[in-house]
């Protein structure tokens, strides 16, 4: 094992290397309760500790604390360090409070007061470490204690740039802790004049906690949509040589630019004609520089690159003011759809999907409807197949929809069986719930939310067939039938697709779905009669599943008469067809289909057996109808 190196404290680094050296769990106890013995006697005999000593035991204490033992004492010790003007020891002592200190301790007052004098000091180190503590700890008490001074150390023309830094970040923790914190009035426009600051690394902190302000009160910050822009449009602009120490592989400031980015998606586009005019060159520039050729081959450069354009393309989105800008997006975004990065693929697909709802570049996301499919088809990443599903449901309309429609139906024929795999993973299944609960409150009123999903819980109700396991696949057919009704032309489509859709994976066609078909078929006198047709056709299938016969027992029974005339579909026919397939099912089927069975047209008919528990009326023409006594000789005789 090789030495361990402690930074001037040889004491540290022995006890360090001791514990690595243990040869069992034994061993490496008795080691660290010889020191903590050693530690508490020294703390509680020897009264003249200096700064040094003190230090070196606080930081045994931390590094025991830190491989699981409960510390319970050294607290005071801790305290006293803070005191120190040596920058180790203060340090230390900052350290230890944050990790160990409870904010119901008897000595947070004592700690507060430290602080207190730190923020005073003139030592910008000193300073640093005191706001490094409070938002290590970050907790109402401190928000409350220092909610006042920091926005002030902020704002001071006599404030160093690091510790404006940190006074930014330190402010954005308490607000997140207490959004009471942060004054309004004169301090909202010094804190967005941050973002004109000099200093970069200021700028970077600003618009952080800048960007968390405008989401709790956008009207009293709008003011830094003009100094944002124009910072963006400086960086965009420069060359990479221009911001050395803040060049990222080539690449100015990536992280500000993302930031100021995601800031401006707060609001709607500028209302000054100027400022709006700039901030479309700023995205322009950006779309213009992802064309250029790499400046270097390392993944850190593209990476910087792409977190940029895609924020862009954000922005572009949200606006939704510009056609020139989202087609351009759109034929960018169609570039990454083949990459060989996966992630890439993913955004592409997930920001095209926003641009498909855009009335500007629905047609320009058409475009790439080939390469979609192929990606739902082979994709190898189930998140990116998933993806693309929901492109092709967003780019679908009137004159494509019976193409995506089949090319969906062809996937879900080959893949069902994959689908279903997925959903064993149970971090993508609780991602799916999410997924299902957003899709389901932007559907028509065809399907009601709440028939679905019980308040937030995402509990499912009535929702699937019991057996059905597979939420992407619910989620999958859900789609299909939308798209099949909203772009229905030729309603004997519709009833192909949904019966289709039964006979691909029953289990996932709730009870909405293949309600609404028989209400279409009801309402639409002419598509009865090949309603009637189909589902007959349907079930001569050796197997059918409980939908399909449920369907065709309520579409027989109201319109079997259309196609009596034919022989091979003559009343008889149909009903031991459909017979034949209610009996394979539960009791549940018989009362769905009691439609069918009960047509009784007034005449007296003589009981025909069928077989020991079933009985028919005889009619003039044939056997058609059937008494509840079927119904109940069955439950009597336990559907044999």
């Amino acid at each position: 094992m090789p030495a361990v190196r402690g930074d001037g404290m040889r004491g540290l680094a022995v006890f360090i290397s001791d514990i690595r050296n243990c040869k069992s769990k034994e061993a490496e106890m008795k080691r660290i309760n010889k020191e903590l013995a050693n530690i508490r006697s020294k703390f509680k005999g020897d009264k003249t500790l200096d700064g040094y000593q003190k230090k070196k035991y606080v930081c045994k204490l931390l590094f025991i604390f830190l491989l699981g033992h409960d510390i319970d004492f050294g607290h005071m010790e801790a305290v006293n360090l803070l005191s120190s003007n040596k920058y180790s020891e203060k340090q230390i002592g900052y350290l230890f409070i944050s990790v160990l200190v409870n904010t119901n301790s008897d000595l947070i007052k004592l700690i507060i007061q430290s602080i207190k004098n730190d923020l005073a000091s003139r030592n910008p180190v000193h300073v640093s470490l005191a706001l490094q503590c409070i938002a290590n700890i970050g907790s109402k008490e401190m928000a409350e204690a220092f909610g006042h001074e920091i926005p002030k150390l902020l704002v001071s023309g006599d404030t160093m740039d690091v510790v404006k830094q940190s006074a930014a970040l330190c402010l954005l923790r308490l607000f997140r802790t207490s959004q009471e914190i942060i004054p309004s009035g004169e301090w909202t426009s010094r804190i967005i004049h941050l973002l004109n600051d000099q200093h970069m690394g200021v700028v970077t902190a600003a618009t952080s906690l800048i960007d968390s302000l405008v989401k709790k009160n956008p009207d009293e910050y709008k003011g830094c949509i003009s100094l944002a822009v124009s910072r963006l449009s400086r960086i965009v602009t420069a060359s990479y040589t221009d911001l050395q120490d803040y060049t990222y592989y080539f690449v100015p400031a990536p992280w500000l630019s993302v930031k100021l980015l995601r800031l401006l998606q707060n609001y709607p586009p500028p209302e000054d004609p100027g400022v709006r005019g700039r901030l479309n060159e700023c995205l322009e520039t950006i779309l213009n520089k992802a064309q250029e050729p790499p400046k270097s081959k390392k993944v850190q450069h593209s990476n910087a690159k792409n977190a940029v354009l895609f924020e862009a393309i954000s922005l572009i989105i949200h606006n939704d003011t510009e056609p020139n800008l989202l087609v351009r997006a759109c034929n960018q975004l169609g570039q990454f759809l083949s990459n060989r990065e996966t992630n890439l693929r993913y955004l592409a697909l997930e920001s095209m999907c926003l641009l498909a709802t855009s009335e500007f570049s629905h047609d320009a996301v058409k475009k790439h409807q080939e390469v979609v499919i192929l990606s739902m088809k082979m994709e190898k990443d189930v998140s990116v197949r998933q993806q693309a599903v929901d492109l092709l449901y967003a780019m679908c309309d009137k004159s494509n929809a019976e193409e995506i429609v089949q090319e969906m139906l062809n996937y879900l024929e080959t893949a069902d069986y994959s689908i279903r795999e997925e959903m064993y993973n149970q971090e993508h299944q609780l991602a799916l719930f999410d997924r299902l609960f957003l899709f389901l409150q932007s559907v028509p009123s065809l399907l009601d939310p709440r028939r679905h999903l019980v308040s937030s819980n995402y509990i499912l109700v009535d929702l699937v067939h019991p057996h059905a396991v597979g939420l992407a696949a619910l989620l999958f057919v859900l789609k299909v039938a939308i798209l099949a009704e909203k772009y229905a032309t030729d309603y004997t489509w519709y009833v192909d697709v949904i019966l289709n859709l039964i006979r691909i994976a029953g289990d996932y066609v709730s009870e909405e779905v293949w309600y609404r078909v028989i209400q279409i078929v009801i309402n639409r006198d002419d598509v009865q009669g090949y309603a009637a047709k189909t589902v007959f056709e349907a079930l001569q299938a050796p197997a059918c599943h409980e939908n399909m016969v449920k369907v065709g027992g309520y579409i027989l029974g109201e319109f079997g008469n259309l196609i009596a005339g034919d022989q091979r579909s003559s009343p008889a026919v149909q009903f031991q067809l459909l017979h034949s397939k209610v009996k394979r099912h539960t009791l549940y089927i018989w009362i769905d289909l009691h439609t069918f069975y009960l047509r009784i047209d007034g005449h007296t008919r003589p009981y025909v057996g069928i077989d020991g528990n079933t009985w028919l009326y005889m009619g003039i023409d044939g056997p058609w109808e059937i008494g509840v006594q079927i119904l109940i000789r069955h439950i009597e005789g336990g559907f044999s």
